[in-house]
């Protein structure tokens, strides 16, 4: 088994070298198999072996971006989840309908908010009837005609706590 295992680490080897030679598949009395370049008995089987394939990688131009060669018209937005705060804890009834509040600055009527509660986009501005446990909240500033996000907010963690009936 051990032999097996170097033989074809072996023809694993020499399968992505770029030079091909002949390879040979000879199964032993015991049921073992063993790869080689030279055939070891008539039982041996010749192994095609298809070429490596390969790409010619080419040299790309870097470019660097500074704030001076931004486009003038793109603005630079900060978002801040002010609700619910990071860490916040909410209890019952309290946990049935919560808001979120964001505060975007500078302000645009050229943006929209995009509101995503465990990762999943919600509809409108808050979270309803979520579930016991830990939840994330994070909004993205996306621009109205082309949809491109122009800011993301940090992520705010939240927790509800609800009573069990026992």
């Amino acid at each position: 088994m051990k032999k097996s295992l170097i033989s074809l680490f072996i023809l694993i080897i020499y399968s992505t070298s770029p030079i091909h030679a002949e390879v040979y598949k000879t199964k032993n009395p015991d049921g073992s198999i063993t790869f080689s370049d030279v055939p070891k008995e008539s039982a041996s089987e010749k192994i095609k072996i298809p070429e490596t394939s390969t790409i010619k990688i080419e040299k790309t131009k870097a470019t660097s971006f500074s704030p001076n060669n931004r486009n003038k018209d793109q603005k630079k937005f900060k978002l801040t989840i002010t609700s619910p705060k990071d860490g916040q804890n909410y209890y019952n009834a309290q946990a049935n309908q919560i808001p979120v509040s964001v505060q975007i600055e500078p302000r645009s009527n050229k943006i929209r908010t995009q509101i995503f509660h465990n990762g999943q986009l919600i509809k409108g501005s808050n979270i309803l009837n979520p579930h016991r446990g830990s939840h994330s909240v994070v909004v993205k500033a996306v621009h109205v005609t082309s949809g491109k996000v122009l800011a993301t907010s940090p992520t705010s963690t939240f927790y509800v706590h609800r009573a069990i009936a026992r």
